[in-house]
């Protein structure tokens, strides 16, 4: 029953306007003023880092299925990839964070055939939420794994690195989702011979 003007609010930097402060903020933010309107008097709540993650939520956890097709040399012909976000109890923004995953599951790595699927899966488990990266991680980790499987199972103790570098994206070709590299963007090859010759 009261007029926005006759609330104040003062929060502190709290940083990055993502994730639990930019869409789970309601809980904290309903206690605190019920909280000042039963007590009318002002009220600070300070959450310990790991109170604010269980109420404000954290990283999607992932399932991920696939199968993939590869050449003897190592080089990706086919990848079926089927990814499942654990989104909690709500759906805050797994959507949203799901097709970031989705975007990002060829990572650097080019694949003639490739066919995604995902899905945002609601469960009994406290709501997840937004976190740094937005669901790239996850999909870039996936690829990489999936790398790491192929160069394992063609040379157990081979370099991963010689698998990887066969398959990197290069300029002209396209991505699963029709982006063309461009030459004048991608960096990716260059960093590569570099990284190779300094990091040891």
């Amino acid at each position: 029953g009261l007029n926005a003007n006759e609330v104040t609010c003062h929060v502190t930097r709290v940083g990055g306007g993502f994730g639990g402060k930019e869409s789970r903020n309601m809980i904290p933010c309903i206690a605190i003023a019920l909280a000042a309107y039963e007590l009318q008097l002002p009220v600070r709540l300070r959450l310990t880092r790991e109170e604010d993650m269980k109420i404000t939520g954290h990283r999607h956890p992932f399932k991920i299925l696939y199968k993939v097709g590869f050449l003897k040399n190592g080089k990706l012909k086919s990848l079926d990839i089927r990814l499942f976000g654990n989104g909690g109890c709500s759906a805050d923004s797994s959507l949203f964070m799901l097709e970031r995953t989705m975007t990002h599951c060829d990572n650097i790595y080019k694949c003639e055939n490739m066919r995604v699927r995902g899905r945002a899966c609601r469960t009994n488990l406290p709501s997840n939420t937004a976190m740094r990266g937005f669901g790239a991680p996850e999909g870039l980790l996936a690829a990489d794994i999936i790398i790491d499987q192929i160069s394992t199972y063609l040379q157990p103790n081979g370099d991963s690195s010689i698998i990887r570098e066969l398959n990197i994206y290069k300029p002209g070709e396209k991505t699963y989702f029709n982006q063309t590299i461009e030459k004048k963007d991608w960096h990716v090859p260059e960093m590569w011979t570099k990284l190779k010759k300094t990091a040891e």
